[in-house]
């Protein structure tokens, strides 16, 4: 919001008269810091405000019904400037604002009747003159409004009203249509194209200049009252920038969108109040100038930090985790071309299997010899009972004839048949 002069004055009591009190000393104080201040007890306050802002407007969806309203959204607003021409005694007002490839937008502005008299006595103040203090009256406004330096229209405010108004159309002259106010995306062409769009590109230096800029100036007036009120003038062949062309190697291309109006929406004309100017200053006495830019410029040019976005946590698919199975760590197999350790392998397996045999059939024959009738078998004595003599002691195989010879492949023994014919 532009809020250039919200001020407070309280004058000394004396005569009343339209629009305030007659006095001779009054004090200002003022948020922006350069109107000048006067200390002085006050016994009737007067409230001046004055501010402008510039917000978005939401669109209606499908679903939403004709009765549903969507809050608009203020524009955040950088690099506030306030300046006073020495010469003119204009007061201007600038500021930079975020803009966006295409919405509706409205303009809303709070100004006091009586705020052109403050402004005229805070120039004189500014510029040391010694003039006498203008006295605060009501005054009729006149409110040009130009987007991106083409004027769509004046807006009439009079003395009678509040001063606070929200611009978002302008009607034609007939009342039967409106068009509103909307950003929309540039339309850059190639100068060395020879196709006809080309031939539509926009020349007007003072429009090209004013790319990116909505400006409002305030004009102290006098009015007077018709029937068949005209809100903000005629669209009647206004052409905006958002129906116009430009070259792709104007420095004012790196802008995302215009300001222009839409189009053309069909209304029911209904009667009202018209005002017409009577009398017109010549130059205005405040004047709003709001820069928009899309966010990349901002960033670019340090008016705004750079928008830090957060890391996105990686997407796991839960089907490939459920089915992925662990994997196994590395192993590596050894192939030997040499068939022949193999093969001693298997020889010694071979023999060590045997040997645990014959142990075995030992151990269960109780050093009995075989049970069969062959000629190893030996005669009992003693009731069943085995003959041993302490002499004759078995033979113990030593050690080092018990070791077996890996080289040589050891023959399985042949089976014994016995013959159990009768």
């Amino acid at each position: 919001m532009l809020r250039m002069n919200q001020c407070s004055l309280a004058p000394r009591p004396g005569r009343p008269f339209p629009g305030g009190y007659r006095s001779r000393a009054t004090y200002i104080v003022c948020n922006a810091g350069w109107l000048p201040r006067k200390d002085h007890q006050a016994h009737h306050a007067h409230q001046c405000s004055l501010s402008c802002t510039i917000r978005l407007v939401p669109t209606k969806t499908q679903d939403q019904s004709e009765t549903t309203t969507n809050e608009a959204i203020t524009c955040q607003e950088y690099r506030h400037e306030s300046t006073l021409d020495p010469i003119n005694h204009v007061f201007k007002e600038v500021v930079t604002i975020e803009s966006t490839n295409s919405g509706q937008f409205q303009i809303d502005l709070d100004i006091n009747p009586t705020v052109c008299c403050v402004l005229e006595n805070t120039a004189a103040n500014q510029s040391g003159r010694t003039t006498a203090q203008k006295s605060l009256i009501s005054l009729d406004y006149a409110v040009k409004i130009s987007l991106d330096g083409i004027e769509i229209g004046t807006a009439k405010m009079p003395r009678t009203q509040d001063g606070q108004a929200t611009y978002a159309q302008v009607l034609s002259t007939d009342h039967t249509a409106f068009r509103l106010f909307q950003f929309s995306p540039i339309k850059l062409v190639d100068p060395d194209d020879d196709s006809e769009t080309t031939k539509e590109i926009c020349q007007d230096e003072q429009v090209i200049k004013s790319l990116g800029t909505i400006q409002l100036e305030i004009f102290k007036c006098q009015l007077r009252a018709h029937k068949n009120h005209i809100p903000y003038g005629s669209t009647d062949g206004t052409k905006t920038t958002n129906e116009m062309s430009f070259s792709e190697s104007n420095k004012k291309a790196r802008l995302s969108s215009t300001a222009g109006l839409g189009d053309p929406i069909i209304r029911e004309a209904k009667p009202y109040t018209k005002y017409t100017i009577t009398q017109q200053a010549a130059h205005p006495f405040l004047h709003f100038i709001f820069q928009y830019k899309p966010q990349s410029i901002l960033v670019a040019e340090g008016i705004i930090p750079n928008p830090v976005t957060p890391a996105q946590p990686p997407v796991i698919d839960s089907s490939a985790t459920s089915t992925s199975k662990p994997k196994l760590p590395p192993y590596s197999i050894m192939i030997d071309s040499d068939s022949e350790p193999e093969n001693n392998n298997n020889d010694k397996q071979k023999k060590v299997k045997k040997e645990n045999r014959v142990k075995k059939e030992d151990s269960n024959n109780n050093g009995s010899g075989c049970q069969c009738n062959c000629k190893n078998k030996r005669p009992a004595e003693d009731g069943g009972q085995v003959a041993e003599s302490s002499n004759e002691k078995r033979a113990r195989i030593s050690d080092a004839d018990q070791k077996p010879n890996v080289n040589q492949r050891v023959q399985p023994s042949k089976p014994i048949f016995i013959d159990l014919t009768l």
